[in-house]
């Protein structure tokens, strides 16, 4: 399972999400930060560490 987060243009500087999101979830928050507005919004892919290799 791959985790993603979002990034957004915001007063100047870049901001990303503090929590992970599943791909659809991140899709679904993109529109939403665009009607606060939130620009150049983003998802991107963030790696997973831990657990058994």
């Amino acid at each position: 399972m791959e985790n993603f987060k979002v990034e957004w243009d915001q007063d100047g500087r870049r901001a990303r999400s503090m929590v992970s999101y599943s791909a659809g979830a991140a899709e679904d928050r993109k529109p939403v930060l665009e009607d606060e507005g939130r620009t150049n919004v983003t998802v991107v892919a963030v790696p997973i560490f831990g657990g058994k290799s």
